[in-house]
């Protein structure tokens, strides 16, 4: 929940325990990433009743600027969000790529929806999201002052109609999940192997462009093969990087620490996330059982 739509309250439109209720009905029942990839990028319906519409809902600020980077960074592995000023000073990314993926959310359209309260009143119930036809394109400033356009295209160059006859983000869907990509297959198992590991192939771990290779190309290979051959089986993968012998490397280093680190001959020591931390204090303290106690006994 927190990669997809972060820890800061983005108000009534968006609905975090029903996106959170989703995620845990998904890996529960061990649905293959791709599939969940190609539902969160093409959600509709009620913010309340499909969780997977919170994630684009949040970010549709800005014409959609941080629901176009977040996108790409989190299931592609691509941080395309430099682009969005400027090319890339590192690659071939141009500015237009950027706002290419951009006009794939340009049918994006939302509704507030009202219901009567307990009260009797009548107030604000949930928001739905859906997609309208249209033939918009992205417009973005250039350095040079002048203004461009951009119609929707994946990253590779693959272009779809420009027209109100195709759904843009089912297009951008199927294009992020199509066989003959391995971009979603490589993120996931760069992220997974830096979860576990501390440190990804690639680091940052959502950053697998041509100007930041992993350190153990062919290693990274091998997982997103073997990821995409079991049809994406989250618990497969897990499963995979947790029987290698550097997940059970011991944490103590030897004398060629750096050398150990870098080939992943140890484990890698990693403090706790912020929600590991507070859950930690909750159960040393037993502070949220004594609040437990405290409101029962008024």
């Amino acid at each position: 929940t927190i990669l997809l739509i972060g820890r800061g309250n983005q108000g009534r439109m968006v609905d975090r325990p029903a996106l959170t209720s989703w995620l845990r009905k998904q890996f529960a029942a061990n649905r293959p990433w791709h599939e969940m990839v190609y539902d969160l990028v093409t959600a509709t319906g009620s913010n309340k009743q499909n969780g997977a519409v919170n994630y684009t809902l949040a970010h549709l600020e800005f014409e959609s600027v941080p629901l176009t980077s977040r996108t790409a960074r989190l299931f592609l592995g691509q941080q395309l969000q430099c682009t969005q000023c400027h090319d890339h000073p590192s690659n071939d990314w141009k500015q237009a790529d950027f706002w290419s993926i951009n006009a794939f959310f340009k049918g994006v359209k939302t509704e507030d929806k009202t219901a009567v309260n307990a009260t009797g009143l009548e107030a604000y119930d949930h928001t739905e999201l859906s997609d309208r036809p249209t033939e918009a394109f992205a417009q973005f400033d250039k350095r040079n002052g002048l203004v461009g356009i951009a119609f929707p295209k994946f990253i590779d160059g693959s272009k779809v109609s420009q027209g109100p006859d195709i759904n843009r983000r089912v297009a951008l869907g199927k294009l992020m999940i199509d066989p003959k990509y391995d971009y979603v297959a490589r993120a996931f198992a760069n992220r997974m192997w830096g979860h576990f590991m501390g440190k990804g192939f690639a680091n940052p771990v959502d950053d697998l462009g041509p100007h930041n290779p992993a350190s153990h190309d062919e290693v990274l290979d091998k997982l997103a093969s073997d990821f995409k051959a079991s049809g994406y089986d989250v618990q497969k993968l897990i499963r995979q990087i947790m029987a290698t012998r550097a997940y059970q490397a011991s944490s103590v280093k030897g004398k060629s620490a750096d050398k150990e680190d870098a080939f992943f001959n140890t484990m890698q020591l990693r403090p706790m996330s912020p929600e590991q931390l507070f859950d930690s204090l909750l159960t040393a303290t037993e502070a949220h059982a004594a609040a437990t106690t405290a409101e029962s006994d008024k």
